[in-house]
């Protein structure tokens, strides 16, 4: 890695706490490095998500030794009639569906996500890389939660709430019930913060 770093004129990382992590263990190369956020490919204005009961859509992959998802999982199931929790990814786990939770496997996603009233991310459960899909996701006019887990988890917080885009809660099984009933109606915007054309100036210009 080492040896990458030095014979790159520049090293562009897309997670400031990897970042961080890569300036304590290179400070030698410290001028090669900065950082940047993933810009989302282009903006998705949906029409207002008409469905019987709020339904909720977790699209990723939920593997046990990378992020915890029964907390979600539970969360959703205890709210029962109130809310529809779709799961789409790939996992080394069996979760069963309930009269509210539907398990699917890896798949197109694009039907669910447009009809979905709120979109939902987990970070990690440890580790310094931020989940794609948090950058992706402000690409739209839905709302979207975010799951705090790991390493870091004050600091994430002060980051993703920078952005002004996202609803964050502890991926604890009290706190999603807490966030979801409390979930502002407003209307919301894809991130200019997040715009390819923004950040590709900031790369421009860094």
């Amino acid at each position: 890695e080492y040896n990458l770093i030095k014979s790159a004129n520049k090293v562009i990382y897309v997670s400031p706490f990897t970042y961080k992590q890569q300036l304590k263990d290179f400070p030698g190369l410290a001028n090669r490095m900065s950082w940047l956020p993933i810009p989302y490919i282009e903006k998705k204005n949906y029409n207002k998500a008409v469905n019987d009961v709020f339904t909720i859509g977790y699209y990723g992959a939920y593997k046990s030794n990378v992020r915890n998802i029964y907390p979600l999982y539970n969360a959703c199931k205890k709210m029962d009639e109130n809310v529809h929790l779709d799961i789409i990814g790939d996992s080394d786990l069996r979760l069963e569906d309930t009269g509210n939770i539907k398990i699917h496997p890896r798949g197109n996603v694009d039907s669910f996500e447009k009809n979905a009233d709120i979109l939902v991310c987990m970070l990690n459960s440890s580790g310094t890389q931020i989940p794609g899909k948090i950058y992706h996701y402000a690409a739209t006019n839905k709302p979207i939660l975010v799951l705090l887990d790991g390493d870091n988890i004050e600091e994430m917080k002060e980051y993703l709430e920078s952005f002004g885009r996202y609803i964050l809660c502890l991926n604890d099984k009290k706190d999603i019930v807490t966030a979801i009933k409390e979930i502002n109606p407003k209307e919301y915007y894809p991130s200019e913060l997040l715009d390819p054309a923004f950040i590709a100036n900031k790369f421009i210009n860094e």
